[in-house]
């Protein structure tokens, strides 16, 4: 790999131990987006807020009505998946 002098043997800063924190492996992995979600989260009662939070992101272009269409639009083809009204996917990885 061209960029392996790149990437640090440790992934945690340096900051985080001196102010006494340990770096740690995560249990697992949640990725949002994944062509094959392996678990579904019910989203439908908290939908507002999560909308008003994606809203929030003015800089990243998602204060818009597209947008909100769209995160609906996905929310909803996973709930249908889910069997609920709105849910998000998510791929669960575990450490190898």
């Amino acid at each position: 790999m061209a960029v392996d002098h790149a990437i640090p043997p440790l992934l945690f800063y340096p900051d985080h131990v001196r102010a006494g924190l340990r770096p740690r492996k995560p249990e697992s992995l949640y990725l949002v987006m994944s062509a094959n979600p392996s678990v579904f989260v019910d989203i439908t009662q908290t939908w507002p807020t999560k909308q008003a939070a994606i809203r929030q992101h003015k800089t990243q272009g998602r204060a818009t009505p597209e947008c909100d269409r769209e995160m609906e639009r996905i929310n909803r083809e996973n709930g249908r998946r889910a069997g609920v009204e709105l849910a998000e996917a998510f791929r669960i990885l575990l450490p190898s």
